[in-house]
């Protein structure tokens, strides 16, 4: 009895060189294959690359606009700031000076109650610089100054009392 290695021509080693052929056809066939999907994938890899590449330059820019604006913006609050500091003081001083002119102008006010209606005839001026001093005896023989003078008859005194708060 023969065993299986001793036979000379058997089909089982003829099939390994048939294989290694169509092995190689079919590396042959795929390499081609892959080379062609590699090329093919790179052009589009690069397109969309470049794409990308395209879009982030794109907001790169977009980017740096709203940094330069930012920075304006940031620059212009501060600026305002100063502004609104400065115009608060001032605003302040300018407060202090009118109460001050209007505390002033109060001081040199003077009311007369009681005085008979048409006795400062035509010129309540003139009337009020030769009757002042006859009742002040402190200012006899002194000019006095009087910017304006209004008189207030008893309607219109009654009315404003009855208006005021």
């Amino acid at each position: 009895m023969a065993f299986k290695w001793d036979l000379p021509h058997s089909p089982s080693k003829k099939r390994p060189k048939d294989n290694e052929h169509l092995h190689d056809t079919i590396a042959d066939m795929l390499e081609k294959q892959l080379s062609a999907i590699k090329s093919s994938m790179s052009a589009i890899v690069c397109e969309e690359i470049s794409m990308i590449s395209t879009r982030l330059d794109s907001l790169e820019k977009d980017v740096k606009a709203f940094g330069d604006r930012f920075d304006y913006m940031q620059t212009t609050v501060r600026d305002i700031k100063k502004d609104s500091v400065a115009s608060m003081s001032s605003l302040v001083e300018l407060q202090e000076k009118l109460w001050l002119y209007e505390d002033k102008s109060r001081q040199n006010n003077l009311r007369l109650v009681g005085l008979p209606e048409g006795a400062e005839g035509g010129n309540a001026i003139q009337f009020l610089q030769t009757q002042i001093p006859k009742r002040l005896p402190g200012l006899q023989g002194k000019v006095i100054e009087i910017e304006c003078a209004h008189r207030l008859y008893a309607n219109e005194d009654s009315t404003r009392k009855k208006h005021a708060p």
